[in-house]
């Protein structure tokens, strides 16, 4: 009798030993698990409050680069048929009086290719004919002298015998000999991601990222004064 209740007493003793590992297992595990749940979300916070930030220094609203403003566009959709494979060609005309005499026109046998043309809401503001910016000075190395302040130049002098060449530096004035020229840089966040360019297929990985990418860009005021109008985002 004894020796029953000692071997009764030991399978106890081993099931308490086993349901003790397995509990401290799973606290380990559940404590693994809330450690990853927590470091999960505090990337998640700090992607997002990133992106609040970035999102505030856009403090400008100027008219929608992709639209001129118009809020919207005539959308040039062409596919052509090569074999079994499609290939598309989207662009949008905006600037041409007479592109909007084109909207529901279609063009093509059907078969091999096909364009059409409708007007659309602007993919990129919405129809709202604005986006989000800000302005920056930044000094860029002089494309004239390449940075270097001057000019050279070199011209041969006709000697009593044979020639010399003689080199000669002058002031660059595009950057006022500095090497450097201050340009003003508009950092713009559209305020919808979208493509309206260039051909690709039915499965395009490329396609796929420039979408996910489009709606922030850069644009250098010396190209086009345009983009230098805006009015305060926020008041």
């Amino acid at each position: 009798m004894k020796i029953l209740i000692g071997i009764i007493a030991v399978i106890i003793f081993i099931v308490i030993v086993i349901n003790l590992k397995k509990s401290i297992e799973k606290n380990k595990r559940g404590e693994a698990e809330r450690a990853q749940k927590e470091e999960e979300d505090r990337k998640i916070k700090a992607e997002e409050e990133k992106k609040r930030l970035e999102d505030l220094k856009h403090d400008r609203i100027i008219n929608c680069p992709k639209c001129n403003g118009n809020g919207e566009f005539i959308l040039v959709h062409q596919i052509q048929w090569m074999g079994d494979d499609r290939v598309y060609n989207t662009r949008s005309i905006h600037d041409k009086p007479d592109a909007w005499e084109l909207d529901g026109k279609t063009e093509g046998d059907g078969k091999s290719w096909q364009t059409k043309y409708k007007r659309e809401d602007c993919f990129f503001c919405g129809g709202k004919g604005i986006a989000y910016a800000y302005f920056e000075k930044q000094n860029r190395k002089c494309t004239q002298c390449n940075g270097e302040g001057v000019l050279i130049s070199k011209t041969k002098i006709k000697k009593d015998i044979g020639n010399e060449e003689q080199t000669k530096k002058t002031k660059c004035e595009k950057c006022n000999g500095t090497g450097n020229n201050e340009i003003g840089i508009v950092h713009v966040k559209t305020l919808k991601k979208g493509l309206i360019g260039g051909y690709y297929s039915d499965d395009d990985e490329d396609i796929k990222y420039q979408l996910e990418n489009s709606d922030k860009f850069d644009i250098l005021l010396s190209e086009n004064e345009f983009y230098s109008s805006s009015k305060p985002r926020f008041k």
